[in-house]
């Protein structure tokens, strides 16, 4: 996908979060994560970032961007699963118990 595929399929239908790859194609994924936090209805959908680098500086970037949390490449799936589940479990979120 490209970035303005990204951006046209999160207005049509709002997901519960967002994984997302910080290279899309020739586009920083990350422009997304940032239009995301200035969209009043969609900015507290929880932002996943997944990038192939592992370095401070990238994931203090990716967090300044707006996302919630990284991972990196290649994907550990149960820290994944811990990030979806405790962003999805916060108060107000559509499916959450509270």
């Amino acid at each position: 996908a490209d970035l303005k595929t990204g951006f046209e399929a999160v207005e049509k239908e709002p997901p519960h979060a967002v994984l997302l790859d910080v290279q899309l194609g020739a586009d920083d994924g990350l422009s997304l994560a940032a239009w995301l936090r200035q969209q009043p209805a969609l900015r507290d959908i929880p932002v996943i970032a997944v990038t192939a680098h592992a370095m401070v500086t990238e994931r203090e970037r990716i967090l300044q961007a707006g996302c919630n949390a990284c991972v990196s490449k290649p994907v550990d799936f149960k820290l994944l699963r811990e990030h979806l589940e405790r962003w999805l479990a916060r108060p107000g979120m559509p499916h959450s118990n509270s």
